[in-house]
């Protein structure tokens, strides 16, 4: 099993995946969130590790993103909001494809992923009790520039302990875990700075009408592969 979000969006990489798999079945699980809320997530995700300004406001990052012209990574995702040309390409190589809405996934949790589990053909007895905490949260930081150096280190760091049979390494383990202690540290310093995260509730009529605008075309495609408008309730 393999899974990131980069499939969706990664140029060719639904042509790859195909030719390496060399005609082998292979079952594909599509998850779409709501892109509104999703853009929200990101523009909080973006100020977390750095990649914009925490001066920067929701009007300026919607603003920049809808006009397209910058092509840099945190300006780009709200077009990626934008899933039906991107699982249409999906659609037309592989046989058995499912979608999950996140938001099913959210209000929803057992059935869906009971249902997900039939759909691979996996025993669904290995939920046991899970509880199905929330991971990997967005927060407000003080130094989001710290987090995105943690990030790469990270990854640095996991890769190099891979390729050299490291992963079981103590010394790699107990600086990893410091390492987070301390940007755990520095989240709750930037709430009680009252940094907030921006969220939904937040938007304006202005705002919501622009994303609306953005992506209704968008989300009446989608609506003929799956139900989405039974959560996403701003494109009714």
């Amino acid at each position: 099993m393999e899974a990131t979000p980069d499939y969706l969006y990664s140029q060719g990489t639904p042509e790859r995946i195909k030719e390496y798999l060399n005609g082998h079945d292979i079952s594909i699980v599509i998850s779409l969130r709501n892109p509104i809320d999703r853009i929200i997530s990101w523009f909080n995700y973006s100020k977390q590790i750095g990649f914009i300004s925490q001066k920067m406001t929701f009007d300026e990052f919607i603003d920049i993103s809808v006009k397209g012209e910058n092509k840099n990574l945190p300006f780009i995702v709200l077009e990626q909001g934008k899933y039906t040309k991107y699982i249409q390409k999906y659609f037309s190589l592989f046989n058995q494809i499912k979608i999950i809405i996140f938001e099913e996934l959210i209000n929803e949790k057992e059935s869906t992923i009971l249902d997900l589990l039939n759909y691979l053909q996996i025993d669904t007895s290995i939920l046991g009790s899970n509880d199905f905490n929330k991971l990997n949260e967005s927060r407000s930081t003080s130094f989001g520039i710290i987090h995105r150096i943690y990030a790469n280190t990270f990854r640095i760091s996991k890769d190099f302990a891979v390729n050299f049979g490291f992963q079981n390494n103590t010394i790699l383990k107990n600086m990893n875990t410091f390492v987070k202690s301390l940007l755990d540290s520095n989240a709750v310093s930037a709430k009680k700075q009252k940094n907030k995260l921006f969220e939904k509730k937040k938007l304006t009529n202005k705002q919501l009408n622009i994303l609306v605008d953005f992506y209704q075309h968008d989300v009446i495609q989608l609506q003929t592969k799956v139900n989405v408008l039974k959560y996403w309730v701003e494109f009714r």
